[in-house]
């Protein structure tokens, strides 16, 4: 009787002992197989870091590229404004504004000359340049109001610099040098004498 006991203790020790084997043994496994995952986890997570470095270094060369092409692109404008500031031919918008002033500014041309192409480039360059034309007309024999040399003629002191530059640009077109002269303003409205012009052209 006692024998049968101890070998049915044995027996349930065994047992007991094969039960806690198998837990561990699962267990183990459990454990070995979270490290696996753990250890590709890792990996992954690296290889995560590492491509968004890749990433990163990129778009910083990209961004380098970027700075460096828009620098070239700022030192153009820069050049190409300051070209503009200091080269009046550039300046298109005063000269815009300029042409948009001239046209309250009324000039009658007046030319003596076998040469009917004086008439037709003073006329196109003050038309050219926003002027209100009244009179363009190439004269056949000399009337008496002509001047005898070619001249401009204003009508109020305030308006001599003008005068002086059309004088300027008559020469440039003509090659003739031009007096600058006030005139009696015969024929000339009292309320605009500042803003009438006469050119008389004489080339006989």
């Amino acid at each position: 009787m006692q024998y049968k006991f101890l070998s049915l203790v044995f027996l349930i020790c065994m047992l007991a002992g094969m039960v806690i084997a198998t837990l561990l043994f699962f267990k183990l496994k459990r454990t070995e197989q979270k490290l696996v995952d753990s250890n590709i986890s890792l990996h992954l997570a690296q290889d995560s870091l590492e491509q968004e470095k890749a990433y990163l270094v990129e778009q910083e060369r990209k961004n380098t590229l970027l700075k460096d092409s828009l620098k070239v692109v700022l030192d153009l404008i820069r050049d190409r404004y300051e070209a503009e500031e200091s080269d009046p031919i550039f300046d298109r918008k005063d000269r815009l504004l300029e042409k948009l002033t001239n046209v309250d500014y009324y000039v009658g041309v007046y030319t003596l000359s076998r040469n009917e192409s004086n008439l037709r480039d003073i006329t196109s360059y003050l038309t050219q340049e926003g002027y209100t034309l009244v009179a363009g007309t190439n004269l056949d024999n000399r009337p008496s109001w002509l001047a005898l040399n070619s001249t401009v003629f204003y009508y109020d002191s305030s308006s001599k610099k003008r005068a002086e530059q059309f004088a300027r640009e008559m020469k440039r077109l003509t090659q003739k040098s031009f007096n600058v002269q006030i005139g009696s303003g015969l024929g000339v409205p009292s309320d605009q004498k500042d803003f009438y012009f006469y050119i008389h052209v004489i080339d006989q």
